[in-house]
Order: structure tokens, then sequence, then C-alpha cells
């Protein structure tokens, strides 16, 4: 039996197959993918909202990592749902019981570090003409509510309602003005209650600043409130960085330049 000869297009495909067959199963790769560094997730209180995304483009700058994710609302919120299993990071809040909240559902990874303060204002609608900068007293208080409304944050889940909540009680007014209360879902949202419906309200300075739809009437005295931030259980190492960052000397002109005061517990950080 004679056998025909390849033709050349099938002696160049039974190749093509020889060499497929020839090759190992599973060749290595010789590219090697760089692992994809997640961003931090930051949860912080509401009132943050401006400076810490300052604060956040800064950290990521000067230690060349991924710019972190940000989520704010009202302090209570945040810390609920971090205890629910939200993924976090960090968590920065405007009032010490949601991080001890947190702390007794062992939710957290070391002890808060402050990281900055604020004050409490009364706020009046632009129309108004009260001279301010007067500290804040029952008298002045009655008078500008009056038989209106008056905007303050829900003490229920936004520490910002908590401390206005305390500075009426410690004025006296509470139960005077208890009914006539428009309350915020956050710090920001009561500022807009304040704007959006002509009324007098009790914000944070910070927020009050920005605002050129109300008129900062008078400062609460003796209100201190303390911002600070803490580590989440199971949360990314950098975010410690990030903490860090926050309460270290380097930050302090964007808080200033934000209206903020400055933690008094500055770690030793490089500028």
């Amino acid at each position: 039996m004679k056998i025909k000869p390849l033709k050349p297009r099938h002696l160049f495909a039974f190749a093509a197959y020889v060499a497929t067959m020839l090759l190992p199963a599973s060749a290595p790769s010789t590219w090697a993918e760089d692992p994809v560094e997640e961003p931090l997730i930051i949860f912080a209180a509401a009132s943050l909202t401006d400076v810490l995304a300052t604060h956040a483009e800064e950290w990521a700058a000067r230690t060349e990592s991924p710019l972190p994710r940000l989520s704010f609302g009202p302090s209570g919120t945040m810390a609920r749902q971090i205890a629910s299993g939200a993924p976090a990071d960090l968590f920065i809040s405007a009032n010490q019981s949601w991080i001890s909240f947190l702390q007794e559902n062992n939710g957290l990874a070391g002890p808060p570090v402050a990281v900055a303060g604020n004050s409490l204002v009364l706020v009046v609608p632009g129309r108004h003409t009260i001279p301010s900068g007067a500290p804040l007293d029952a008298a002045l208080l009655l008078s500008v509510v009056g038989d209106g409304r008056l905007a303050i944050a829900d003490p229920a889940n936004a520490p910002a309602g908590i401390y206005a909540k305390d500075l009426m009680m410690h004025l006296g007014v509470w139960n005077t003005l208890n009914s006539q209360l428009a309350y915020g879902g956050s710090a920001r949202q009561t500022l807009l209650l304040a704007e959006r419906g002509n009324l007098p309200a009790i914000v944070y300075k910070t927020d009050a600043r920005m605002s050129r739809l109300v008129t900062s009437a008078a400062v609460a005295p003796d209100v201190a409130i303390t911002y600070q931030a803490v580590l989440v259980k199971a949360g990314k190492e950098d975010a410690s960085s990030f903490m860090n960052y926050l309460a270290s000397d380097a930050a302090s002109p964007g808080w200033t330049g934000f209206g903020f005061s400055v933690a008094d517990n500055h770690p030793n950080v490089p500028k």
C-alpha cells in the first residue's frame, strides 16, 4: 500500500497539533499580579462631612494609599450599623455614649482617641437681628422661640441632639419647650430645618458657619463636645495610621480651617 505524502497545508496543521500536545497541562504564568489594596471604610458623624473629606485626601497623598471611603450619618445610626455587621475600619463619633455602645457589643479593637472638638450655638434665620456672640441663657432662648418651633437634632440618634437636650435641661427650659421642638435626623439635617423652615435651632458651631441663611445668635456655655475615633474590630491595619493622622499636629490646620478645635492628645506623627 502506497502512503501518499501530506500536502503542505495538512503538514502545517499536523505540526501545530503535535506542538500543542507537547505543552505542559498548566503552564505557569510569567505575569505576577500585584494584590489590589482595598480602601479604608470610615463611618463618621454627619458634622464631619466636609473636614473629613479633606483629611482623607491629605492622608492618602501622604501615605500613597487608596482614598478612604467615607460614610456619614448620625453617630447612633452609624454605631448600630457597625454592631449589625456593616463593614467598617474606623468609627468617628461625636459622643462617647455610642462608642460605649460598641464596646459593650465587643465591636471595637482598641481605646478611642480624641481628634477634635466643637461647640453648640443658637442660630436664627437671617432676617432676625439679635446681637451675636452672647452666652446662651434661658431668657434669650425663650424669647427667640416664643410660641414658634425650635429645631434640634434627634437625641435618640444624633449626639448634637443629646448635647442640645442636656443644655436645655441645664437651662431649665426642656419641659417648657419640649412640645415645640422640631427634630432633625442629624446635625446637618437640623441646619436644613433652620434654613428651609425659618426656624431658630441649636446646632454645631461648625455647621452654622457654613450657612448663609442663618446667623449665630449665642454660644452655649460649658458644652464640651469631643470627637473620638476608634478602630473597629477586624478592621484593616491601615486604619490606625489614618486615626493617628487625624489626631496629629499635621491635621491641626485642617480641623481649625473648618472651625473645629484641636484635640489635646496628639501622638508624635511626623508632619
